[in-house]
């Protein structure tokens, strides 16, 4: 576990880092609406509260995510249990990383 102080530290540095990409992309992926709202609205406020520029993408079906989306991804949001006859959220973690390897994953 990382001490408190050390948190707002790494925390700090980070949105300090991300400010310095001029536009964010962020994909957020998850088949429940009202949870893939709540995430688009939190993500999108925190972000702004941080004055990071982003372009937030959200989508309700992974069939949907273009490979050219993943390619230009560098945060995706995605839903681990997400289940439908093509996807699951392992699954379109494994597209992503093999379009971006750089790509931060969140769960």
């Amino acid at each position: 576990m990382i001490e408190p102080n050390k948190q707002k530290q790494l925390a700090a540095t980070l949105c300090r880092d991300l400010r310095r990409i001029p536009m964010l992309r962020v994909v957020i992926c998850d088949d429940d609406s009202i949870f893939l709202d709540s995430i688009y609205q939190m993500t999108t406020r925190v972000l702004g509260e941080q004055g990071i520029h982003a372009k937030i993408h959200k989508y309700s079906d992974a069939a949907q995510i273009s490979q050219q989306m993943l390619k230009s991804c560098d945060i995706a949001l995605f839903d681990i249990d997400y289940e439908n006859a093509n996807y699951n959220g392992m699954d379109l973690a494994r597209r992503l990383r093999r379009e971006r390897k750089d790509a931060v994953i969140i769960f």
